[in-house]
């Protein structure tokens, strides 16, 4: 029992950014092809083209910078998930240690 509890611990912390990295990624290519296809769009019905294409610009900005934060928070459970596994190892060996 006690052999899975660290794999567990790490997937646990890392399981959720990489779900989160995946649908950010979704929706960066989205509104990519989104933008793309309006700026096919002859025409400007009266600014609207403009400000559609404005807003779509600043959803992909958005979105960048949450992948950044997405890769940020990454590294720091990734680290944190290791500190986990050094102490748990440490308390197995003076379980083990205790038990002999």
């Amino acid at each position: 029992m006690r052999t899975f509890i660290a794999p567990s611990i790490g997937v646990l912390l890392l399981s959720g950014v990489a779900w989160a990295d995946t649908n950010l990624s979704a929706a960066q290519t989205s509104l990519t092809s989104a933008r793309r296809s309006l700026k096919n769009v002859s025409g400007d019905y009266e600014g609207h083209k403009k400000k559609a294409l404005d807003h779509l610009n600043d959803a992909i900005q958005e979105v960048d910078d949450a992948l950044a934060l997405a890769k940020k928070q990454d590294k720091q459970d990734t680290k944190k998930a290791k500190q986990i596994d050094k102490k748990i190892n440490k308390l197995e060996k003076k379980q083990d240690k205790l038990t002999q």
